[in-house]
């Protein structure tokens, strides 16, 4: 879930703030700020882990334990990737990988949930999100952050290792087994959210039902509201313009639910005049090109990371067949456009008109 380079500095820093000077800068999407007619107070925590910065804002006002509880939480994301990164050699997720091509292993509550959702998710996106796909993302250098494009000798030895489908996992008895050769999980698409999900159960059972946690600020799981007087409008998130980062493309509301951002902005290279980011799609090997960014409203941080990762490879008419069949999970997708390069295309599925605001929002 890690990635090397990564801060491991127990550090840990927060600050309060009335009104929009709670609101820190972000990227893919950009953290709510009370509103100006709103006294209440919103308490920012920050810690590194995941090799990005987690922020939970909580309500000090109404919830005067609610900084102390966030800590705990946060506290709780380190724990987390202790026991489920691949890049950790004594996690318990690479104990999983260097045994399960052998023989059953036990898998711990926290993996067996990860793995059954991405799964489920591996077989109704046909294959578009894959937790196995990590050899495609060495092959083309940006496990290690040193891009390249492999040949396609390169790229079919890594696809000769790709396959959710040959994880066989008994949900009942919490055993998980690979049934091909060198598979190996890797659950950077989703940990972020998970670990989102984790934290938003520890704070509602402590009594904090109104939050916002952001994950590297590409995952997010809102609770309550923004702001009381308008408690159905749930909290504001800004999403960042695809191509001019210094703006909106837009801005969603969060009722209770989480959203998760793929793009491309961070790691990409340039082969033969065309931009090829770190999206891969597992079922080809190649980096995905159809889309800017994709944004995914969902009832958990988890499930939203993974689809709008499996969304990023998928065609549109494919995601507006999954969004038909799944009414709960909504989509922003954003398009290039060829006549006008700063106003992508957007595309949306299962978003009521009061929930999205495009551009000067």
């Amino acid at each position: 879930m890690n990635e090397p380079g990564s801060t491991r500095r127990d550090f840990l820093s927060g600050r309060s703030g009335i009104g929009d000077d709670a609101n820190p800068s972000a990227e893919p999407s950009e953290s709510p700020s009370g509103s100006r007619n709103d006294s209440r107070v919103l308490t920012t925590l920050s810690k590194p882990a995941m090799a990005c910065w987690f922020e939970f804002l909580v309500d000090a006002q109404r919830f005067p334990r609610g900084p102390e509880f966030a800590q705990n939480a946060l506290e709780l994301v380190e724990e987390i990737e202790q026991e489920l990164s691949v890049y950790r050699p004594m996690s318990h997720l690479s104990e999983v990988n260097r045994l399960a091509g052998n023989e059953p292993v036990q898998v711990s509550p926290r993996l067996l949930q990860l793995l059954a959702t991405s799964l489920d998710v591996h077989s109704e996106t046909n294959g578009a999100f894959d937790v196995t796909a990590g050899p495609l993302s060495k092959a083309w250098g940006f496990y290690h952050r040193k891009p390249s494009v492999p040949s396609r000798e390169e790229i079919d030895l890594a696809l000769s290792r790709v396959g959710s489908q040959f994880i066989e996992l008994n949900r009942e008895q919490s055993i998980v087994q690979f049934r091909k050769p060198g598979l190996e999980i890797n659950l950077a698409s989703i940990g972020k959210g998970f670990a989102l999900d984790c934290c938003g159960d520890y704070l509602r059972r402590h009594g904090i039902s109104e939050f916002v946690l952001h994950g590297g600020q590409s995952s997010v799981l809102a609770a309550g509201c923004q702001d009381r007087s308008q408690p159905e409008n749930g909290w504001t998130i800004g999403l960042v313009h695809p191509v001019n980062p210094q703006a909106r493309v837009g801005c969603v509301r969060l009722r209770d639910r989480a959203l998760g951002t793929s793009g491309c902005q961070r790691q990409w290279l340039v082969h033969q005049g065309q931009r090829l980011g770190h999206v891969l799609d597992p079922r080809t090997g190649w980096p995905a090109t159809h889309w800017l960014s994709v944004t995914v409203l969902a009832p958990s941080a988890g499930l939203a990371d993974a689809l709008s990762t499996a969304f990023s490879v998928m065609a549109l008419n494919e995601v507006e067949k999954y969004c038909q069949a799944h009414r709960e999970i909504s989509a922003i997708i954003a398009g290039e456009n060829a006549a006008d390069s700063l106003r992508p295309e957007i595309h949306l599925f299962n978003l009521r008109n009061d929930d999205w605001q495009s551009e000067n929002c």
